[in-house]
């Protein structure tokens, strides 16, 4: 526990003298989980729609849609980037089609506000709600914090000094023990207090408590540090790890459903993205949301942990078979 403590400490202290990057980080994050939360809370919006219509006829109007009138039908690109969710093509008569990569449900429901504006189509129980939109946007920033908070960790091994560790009265376990928790106490204090913060100043909806966004961001940030320490363990320089990491964070974030629920009816991307951890949280946080019981956040809950506790032992493993290389 000393040698842990005396880990954590030398760490907050290599951090004040490189205040500047910490700083920097740490202004950069105020500024975008700030805009997560002030943005996301106040998102309404189920859906941006482009309706190509000559003659006028069709009519879609909602609360819930984003109607844009164009003068052609927007190319493939414009619905992968999500510029638009759909596009409603008049073709006269009351007939009409609808092009969209999003799940077949969608456009069932959108065909049936267009026939008889009925708005209830998009309030069911799997919508996603403010806590969801919030966290689903704050879980990419929350894991490239993570990557850049083990800087420390990964200059250790580029410089040779976790190769003295190993030989040290140090266990190479506690060591990364004290940088993990360095890590995790550095990403979740000041996320916390902005949600916090941005809730008390601007009396904004979170959809959640305080202490439910603590457990749920505790999980979160759990995860992040697993990842970060496995990334750079498998890497031995800074640059690379980084670079992989936010590459890795960034793609399984967006499959997952983090902006925007990705579901273009195909089985076996379902299955693919269904066992990526961010979409579990997504799913932990909906389910809370909707006053589900204890027991149907179980699986969620337990599979959030297991796969993070997954990515520690496999990170103590590489730092092992690299001591053994003597690669460390």
């Amino acid at each position: 526990m000393r040698n842990m403590f005396i880990i954590l400490k030398n760490n907050f202290y290599r951090a004040v003298s490189r205040k500047n990057y910490f700083i920097l980080m740490l202004c950069i994050s105020i500024i975008t989980i700030t805009a997560a939360v002030f943005f996301t809370a106040k998102l309404e919006v189920k859906g941006n729609i482009a309706v190509v219509s000559d003659t006028g006829s069709l009519y879609l109007s909602s609360k819930l849609l984003h109607v844009e009138k164009v003068d052609r039908v927007p190319d493939r690109a414009s619905l992968v980037m999500h510029k638009y969710d759909a596009a409603v093509i008049d073709r006269g008569d009351g007939e009409f089609e609808i092009q969209t990569i999003r799940s077949d449900d969608f456009k069932k429901k959108l065909e049936k506000i267009i026939k008889n504006q009925d708005l209830s189509s998009f309030k069911d129980e799997n919508s996603r709600g403010v806590a969801s939109n919030i966290l689903g946007y704050m879980i990419m920033i929350v894991f490239i914090q993570g990557l850049l908070y083990m800087l420390m960790y990964s200059e250790d091994r580029e410089n040779g000094t976790f190769k003295r560790i190993g030989v040290s009265p140090v266990p190479a376990g506690v060591y990364l023990a004290g940088h993990g928790i360095f890590n995790f106490l550095m990403v979740f204090l000041p996320t916390y207090l902005l949600i916090i913060s941005v809730k008390i100043i601007f009396g904004i909806n979170i959809g959640l408590s305080f202490i439910q966004y603590a457990g749920i961001l505790g999980l979160l940030t759990f995860l992040a540090t697993g990842f970060s320490l496995f990334i750079s363990s498998l890497f031995k320089k800074a640059d690379s790890s980084n670079m992989a990491g936010q590459s890795i964070a960034v793609l399984t974030s967006l499959l997952a459903g983090c902006f925007y629920s990705f579901d273009n009816g195909n089985e076996v991307m379902k299955k693919i993205i269904s066992i990526l951890p961010q979409k579990n949280l997504i799913s932990l946080v909906q389910a809370i949301e909707h006053g589900k019981s204890f027991n149907a956040l179980v699986p969620q809950l337990t599979y959030m942990i297991a796969f993070s506790a997954v990515l520690f032992v496999l990170a103590a493993a590489i730092v092992k078979i690299n001591f053994k290389k003597g690669e460390c």
